[in-house]
């Protein structure tokens, strides 16, 4: 048997080495829309249960939590159109609705089918992950080299993968004993050919990114969505004007 001695200073250099290879490879993903124009769509998988005679059976469903959407009905998936000057996030439920969101410079203006009505508001708070998707791409935008794992086998391809979490989380009660662990986990995974998102998991919500391009990168801007943004171009006007300083009253 061969046993080899390594200096604490020698393993030091080695794990710094290693850690600098890692930094190196995680900097090559991709965070933010970088080209423009830009599509793509985020389908939503997890389990749910379906109450049916004679037993129960399971079905993989797009879907948040009835929680995260505020009492909207579970997502299937979203789609996203990132482009000048007019950039477009529709939603679509497993109960068939659509929802689509426009945004114009710093507002969002949002069309309801059901109520037949517009509505915009501005981006300077209280930004959802969503609304930031010009910025960041939602759900893996907590991604930094720290968090860099390796290069795996996943999803038909080879991925860099990205892991945040704990090792272990209970919650524990006098009739129940229940592993939350993965309610307190975060992974994204990053194509190693293109450095696009690919899927990420985080908590109870799993997504898959599918990129496109050309005609389903375009945005068709309905006439009410047009009237809000000349109604708001008037505004940014009238506030340019308004702040214009006084001319001096003429002698």
């Amino acid at each position: 048997m061969i046993i080899f001695k390594v200096s604490k200073k020698a393993f030091i250099h080695a794990f710094i080495l290693v850690s600098l290879i890692a930094h190196a490879e995680a900097q090559k993903v991709i965070l933010s829309p970088h080209k423009k124009p830009l599509s793509w769509t985020i389908t939503y998988e997890r389990e749910m249960e379906e109450e049916k005679q004679g037993g129960d059976s399971k079905s993989s469903l797009g879907s948040y939590s009835a929680i995260s959407n505020f009492g909207e009905p579970p997502l299937e998936k979203v789609k996203f159109i990132f482009t000048d000057p007019v950039s477009l996030r529709t939603a679509y439920y497993i109960s068939k609705k659509e929802k689509s969101y426009y945004y114009f410079r710093g507002i969002e203006i949002s069309e309801d089918p059901d109520h037949k009505t517009v509505g915009a508001n501005g981006l300077d708070t209280l930004v959802s992950d969503g609304q930031l998707f010009r910025e960041k791409f939602p759900k893996v935008s907590w991604v930094t080299p720290e968090y860099y794992v390796g290069k795996v086998e996943a999803y038909n391809q080879v991925c860099h993968y990205f892991k945040d979490g704990i090792a272990q989380k209970w919650v524990k009660g006098d009739n129940y004993h229940i592993d939350m662990t993965k309610f307190y986990m975060r992974e994204a995974w990053f194509s190693v050919e293109t450095g696009l998102p690919v899927a990420f998991r985080v908590g109870d919500e799993e997504g898959k990114y599918d990129f496109h391009d050309g005609e389903q990168a375009k945005v068709i801007v309905p006439a009410k969505i047009k009237e809000e943004i000349n109604k708001y171009l008037r505004y940014l006007a009238y506030e340019k004007k308004r702040a214009e300083p006084a001319k001096p009253a003429p002698e």
